[in-house]
């Protein structure tokens, strides 16, 4: 299978992969989230997330591959599966403070 970067923008590598046996490309978006995930880990262990005046909350920080995930999935844009989402113990690497969405 033939590999090849066919963009690197923003952090994001797109890669094209064209496999000859089934004369099919396929194409890969990749991004390091360790950056973001270092950080998310440190925003939760030593903040509340509230703003000084604790009218706002930052609850997560989601790399972009991952958003781009959520949309082809219909969840970025439908409050309730993004709540169900977040919550979601096995995301909770993007969750930035304790508590429920």
């Amino acid at each position: 299978m033939e590999k090849r970067i066919i963009d690197n923008e923003g952090g994001i590598k797109t890669v094209g992969h064209y496999d000859d046996l089934k004369d099919e490309m396929i194409v890969e978006r990749v991004q390091d989230v360790e950056s973001v995930l270092k950080s998310n880990k440190a925003l939760y262990n030593e903040t509340t997330g509230y703003t000084p005046s604790k009218d706002m909350r930052h609850v997560a920080s989601i790399p972009a591959v991952v958003v781009e995930d959520l949309i082809k999935r219909k969840i970025w844009d439908d409050k309730k599966k993004m709540k169900q989402w977040l919550n979601d113990p096995d995301n909770r690497f993007f969750r930035t403070s304790h508590g429920a969405v």
